[in-house]
Order: structure tokens, then sequence, then C-alpha cells
């Protein structure tokens, strides 16, 4: 069966031309989708490895101002140092605070 409806297309050049464009959108369709879904990929890569490194980069800022802290340096200073806000600081100090 479809080795006959092959043959019939294959005998009308009209009908195989637009089998053709049919078959070239279908492909293009498919290449875009692929290409589209590759590119989001990458970019979701790209934004979790910033969104990783902007945590990593908070909590070494945060570590610096725990042992600050715990050095007994002002909290303008530690604020000066880390660029954490004054609120953070205190509520890092009372958390040292209270595993004493």
């Amino acid at each position: 069966m479809a080795g006959e409806i092959l043959e019939k297309l294959s005998q009308d050049e009209k009908a195989r031309a637009i089998y053709q464009q049919r078959r070239k959108w279908y492909l293009d369709k498919v290449s875009s989708e692929k290409y589209f879904l590759s590119k989001g990929r990458e970019e979701g890569i790209k934004e979790g490895i910033k969104e990783g490194i902007k945590e990593g980069e908070l909590k070494v800022k945060r570590d610096i101002a725990k042992k600050l802290i715990l050095l007994g340096i002002e909290i303008d200073k530690i604020e000066e140092a880390t660029k954490l806000s004054r609120a953070e600081i205190e509520e890092l100090a009372k958390e040292e605070m209270s595993k004493e």
C-alpha cells in the first residue's frame, strides 16, 4: 500500500513538489525546535552557574563576617569589609552569641 502511494506520488510532479515542500517544512521545524531547546538549556546552565556563584560569594561574606564578629570587630567595619547589611550582620552576631 505504501509502495503504491509512493509510486503514485513519484509519477505526479505537482504532488511530489507538495510532498517535498511539506517534508522541508517538517525538517526545518524539527531543526528549529532542536536548536531552541539546545539554546534554552545553555542559557539555563549559565543562569544556574551565575546563581551558584552568587550564593557561594554570599556564603563567603557571611563566614568572614562571623569570624570578624568573634574577633570583636565593630559592626560598621564588618559592614564595610563584607558589604553585608547592618541588619544581616546583627542577625549573624545573634546567631554566633547564641552558640556560646
